[in-house]
């Protein structure tokens, strides 16, 4: 598929500098099985490797914000008394 789309824009694959794309299993393995120049997209991984640094935080916010939750709950309990 990859070679049908380079003949269908009327390029060579000599013509190739590099090819882009995500991290993606199936187009990183169909790459390589055709030995053209590969780079990974930058945009891509940044954005991985926000998300993954954000859900670890997430798991300690989730936390502070039950502590402060219970906390809230307690001072209203305490105020009706």
């Amino acid at each position: 598929a990859l070679r049908k789309a380079i003949n269908d824009w009327k390029l060579q694959e000599k013509q190739i500098a590099c090819i882009t794309t995500d991290n993606g299993a199936n187009i990183v393995a169909a790459i390589r099985q055709l030995k053209w120049p590969w780079l990974s997209c930058f945009e891509h991984n940044l954005n991985l490797a926000i998300n993954n640094s954000l859900a670890q935080q997430r798991a300690s916010t989730d936390r502070a914000f039950g502590v402060c939750r219970a906390v809230n709950c307690i001072s209203a309990q305490l105020a009706k008394v």
